[in-house]
């Protein structure tokens, strides 16, 4: 099962791209690079146990945002 979002960038930025369980423990750590503009990144989630899950997003100064929310079945 693959999982997409998409992100607004205004600018390139190396990310880092944490999947965490509904408790906050992060189950996957990917590396990414964003362009300016809008990207679009797909992760696999087959190995997830059910439940739900977010995306958190930081830069490499280490701010962060919440991206998306979804649940695996």
């Amino acid at each position: 099962d693959l999982v997409s979002f998409i992100l607004v960038s205004s600018a390139e930025n190396e990310l880092s791209v944490k999947l965490a369980d509904a408790l906050g423990r992060v189950v996957q750590d990917h590396s990414v690079a964003s362009t300016a503009g809008a990207n679009t990144f797909t992760f696999d989630v087959s190995e997830a146990a059910k439940g739900m899950y977010l995306f958190r997003v930081e830069t490499l100064s280490g701010t962060y945002r919440t991206h998306k929310h979804f649940i695996v079945r």
